[in-house]
């Protein structure tokens, strides 16, 4: 388990172990004497979204599902136009991925080599340093190219303004307020950030804990740093 401030977001942000054999949400909500209701989000799990009963189960009936993935969809249904400029932005990030990926693996192959290679330190050193340098980079510029692809989509789109998406965001933030914590569970991590990023989940975070785990963990954290 891991415990850490999260600026700008969350009061606290708890990262726990895989919950599917062994369960520890119970304790960690416990030990930080969180007696409330846990506003619970599964979107990770997509279509499953709702079988979260052995969570229910888990938290002894205090969980408050906030159904992400089913409201989104509720969205894209009143607003097609919306939704289709959502699905062109995530082909583009999906392609932007894949290049991404594809450049890595050249200079990550690169990196490799020069690390098993034997000889002189005072002209290897500095190329395996530099090696290292162009893998930081490339993380960096594709970090980069993906904020400015989020950027521009709100820009033009301003999602906080769409009378489909301010009706479901509305709601989740009654439920939000109503609770002393919030859970992310795992699933697929692309749609976990997409939906809490469109809910506008980082700020409705503040002053509260979060406990994440799989998953949920990655997306929280890429949520406070994207």
């Amino acid at each position: 388990m891991t415990t850490s401030p999260a600026a700008g977001s969350a009061d606290i942000v708890t990262l726990l172990g895989p919950q599917r054999f062994q369960r520890t949400l119970h304790d960690v909500l416990r030990s930080r004497q969180i007696d409330g209701p846990v506003a619970v989000i599964t979107a990770g799990w997509q279509e499953r979204e709702h079988d979260d009963q052995e969570l229910r189960d888990h938290l002894g009936g205090r969980a408050l599902n906030l159904e992400l993935h089913t409201r989104t969809e509720r969205i894209f249904d009143h607003d097609p136009e919306f939704a289709a400029a959502h699905h062109e932005k995530q082909a583009m990030l999906k392609g932007i991925q894949e290049l991404y990926d594809l450049r890595l693996g050249h200079v990550m192959e690169g990196a490799r080599q020069l690390l098993k290679r034997r000889g002189d330190l005072k002209v290897l050193g500095p190329e395996r340093l530099e090696a290292l340098e162009d893998v930081r980079g490339l993380d960096r510029r594709h970090l980069d190219r993906i904020r400015q692809v989020h950027v521009e989509f709100e820009q033009i789109w301003n999602p906080g303004r769409r009378p489909a998406i301010l009706a479901q965001r509305a709601e989740v933030e009654q439920m939000v307020r109503r609770s002393s914590a919030i859970a992310i569970a795992g699933g697929h991590v692309a749609v976990l950030l997409n939906r809490l990023r469109l809910f506008g989940l980082g700020p409705l975070a503040a002053g509260r804990p979060v406990i994440a785990w799989a998953a949920g963990a990655m997306a929280i954290l890429s949520l406070i740093h994207i």
